[in-house]
């Protein structure tokens, strides 16, 4: 047991410790390694998973993964799937076309096995010069008391030719390591929730029938469940869920499964006959609704599985857990370089456990719906499900959901709008629509003229300029050279002849066929802060101005001389 008194009160090892190399762990590693800030992370594994776990990216997920650089790597080993189906029996509820439903350079769900995702991830980190640290697991963690800001980590290497203890000290450590986490347990933190009465059970396996392969297939009847995710190589992937007092056809007193089982329960399910083959997995398991209720205490994180867990259908949990990685690494690696207090740190549970908490209920009342023995809330489904799935509101709505494209964080206490913004497109907290600005690991201005862009000539207006020169520029722009560390800045000026000469500076660009600043609702102008996870920190009008550059020096520890008293 290590006591305060043990602490030694030197310069920490690292800024961060990862514990847990699964595809969160690996995220935020990657996000930390960008910016250049110094990390450390272990896993207790000696070897990445084998196994597919974990099959579907979604949308959103593949957009942030594109700012990593791994998402075309991704997608090139990946089963891209543009469509569903559900059905009770043979009366169907629902069909979904995904391309048609958002506005996403991923319109699809990519068909993915998690040993491939890890992977790839893997080769990124290392890409950036890190490493894995394997066989080494965590034992023991303390938090230091002031003033001392950091935490002791005691880690045991496991492997055969090293068995030693070492210990970390920290500025911050995140458990990314699963269900079972170990930095959950040190730190005493409750997992409550509920373990659901029906048993689940998956397979990857051949499958002899001729539906769609690019569509997933959902068939419920009598509380029975059958998912069918099309994979690489014309595989499927089949989830199963049971009944509490359904008996397994096979002799399985060790909790196994076998093909037999998985059988039998599509053959309650599928109005029509199929057969599988070949399984190359199959694993049965019961499903946990479990989650903290505080993603941080002190100086210590949870993120993904360690956090929250909940039922597979919808494929949400291992893409909520990069997201989890994404919404914590910049502002992590914003405090490690000075650019911000240590408050900001308190918004990853504010924004991160109402998602969490808002997935577990969701996908509790999904599987409760899906898997209901009694015959009037089964009319009851198979009446309404019908009506309102054909609606398209209905269907952009659900796709939101399970792309999860449609996720906001408008109560944040860091997303701010402008006192004149009031037009009802876009609003402070939500996820910016694509404009190619999604590669940047800083903080993105769009400065949006407008119809009547207003540009100095003959010198149009350069961040490089002399802050202290007399001011033929406007405030904004002066003011804007102060915040080169910390964020980049680009000028949209509509599709239209320019009064200036060419080429244009290079944070200047022509908003081509006017279309982003369609999509912004930015007819006549205005500004838009974009995070480093693509969400809006700011929004405002150009007569917001002032409102702008105050919201950034109250976010921000801006190290830049002040404006003399002529500037302001």
């Amino acid at each position: 047991m290590i006591t305060n008194s043990d602490i030694d009160p030197h310069t920490p090892d690292c800024d961060v410790l990862i514990v847990g190399a699964g595809p969160t762990g690996l995220t935020l590693a990657i996000e930390l390694a960008r910016r250049g800030i110094s990390y450390r992370i272990v896993d207790k594994a000696p070897y990445p998973s084998q196994y597919s776990k974990a099959l579907g990216v979604m949308a959103r997920t593949l957009e942030l993964l594109h700012q990593a650089d791994v998402a075309d790597t991704l997608i090139a080993q990946g089963h891209q799937v543009t469509g569903m189906q559900a059905s009770s029996y043979n009366k169907v509820l629902a069909q979904v076309n995904f391309t048609s439903l958002i506005q996403s350079p991923y319109p699809y769900v990519l068909m993915v096995p998690q040993s491939i995702t890890e992977q790839v991830l893997i080769d990124r980190l290392l890409s950036l010069g890190g490493t894995v640290e394997r066989q080494v697991a965590l034992t023991a963690l303390q938090q230091s008391d002031q003033p001392y800001q950091y935490v002791q980590a005691t880690i045991q290497h496991t492997g055969e030719s090293a068995r030693s203890e070492e210990q970390i000290l920290a500025r911050w450590v995140v458990g990314c390591d699963g269900a079972h986490s170990t930095v959950r347990h040190l730190s005493h933190i409750a997992f409550e929730g509920e373990v659901l009465a029906q048993s689940f059970a998956l397979a990857d396996v051949q499958i002899d029938w001729k539906q769609d392969h690019n569509k997933l297939y959902v068939y419920l009847n009598k509380g029975y469940l059958t998912a069918l995710f099309p994979m690489l190589n014309h595989r499927h992937r089949i989830i199963i869920g049971m009944p509490p007092d359904h008996s397994l056809t096979s002799s399985a007193h060790d909790q196994s499964i076998e093909l037999a089982d998985i059988q039998a329960v599509l053959d309650i399910c599928l109005p029509i006959k199929v057969t599988i083959s070949d399984p190359i997995w199959l694993s049965k398991f019961a499903v946990h609704q479990r989650k903290v209720k505080h993603y941080r205490t002190g100086r210590i994180f949870l993120a993904g599985d360690a956090a929250h867990i909940h039922s597979p259908i919808g494929g949400q949990g291992m893409n909520t857990g990069i997201q989890d990685a994404f919404n914590l690494g910049w502002k992590l690696a914003l405090v490690c370089q000075g650019y911000v207090s240590d408050m900001i740190l308190d918004s990853y549970h504010a924004e991160r456990e109402p998602i969490g908490r808002q997935l577990l209920r969701g996908t509790s009342l999904f599987t409760r719906l899906a898997t209901t023995r009694y015959s009037v809330p089964i009319a009851i489904r198979n009446t309404v499900a019908p009506l309102l799935s054909s609606r398209k509101v209905i269907q952009k709505r659900l796709f939101s959901l399970i792309s999860e494209t449609g996720l906001s964080y408008p109560h944040s206490s860091i997303v701010q709008q402008g006192k004149g913004w009031q037009r009802p497109m876009l609003h402070a907290g939500e996820r910016a629509p694509d404009g190619g600005y999604g590669q940047s690991s800083r903080h993105t201005l769009l400065l949006f003229t407008g119809e009547h862009p207003v540009i100095s000539s003959p010198k149009p207006p350069t961040l490089e300029d002399d802050i202290e020169e007399p001011d033929h520029r406007s405030l904004l722009t002066q003011v804007a050279a102060k915040w080169n560390d910390i964020i980049d800045i680009h000028i949209l000026v509509p599709d239209q002849p320019l009064m200036t000469p060419l080429p244009l500076p290079s944070h200047i660009h022509v908003d081509s066929d006017n279309d982003l600043h369609q999509r912004y609702g930015m007819s006549k102008g205005g500004y838009v802060l974009i995070r480093p996870d693509g969400y809006i920190s700011y929004i405002g009008n150009l007569n917001d101005e002032m409102d702008l550059i105050g919201w950034v020096y109250r976010s921000f520890q801006i190290p830049a001389r002040p404006l003399s008293s002529t500037q302001l």
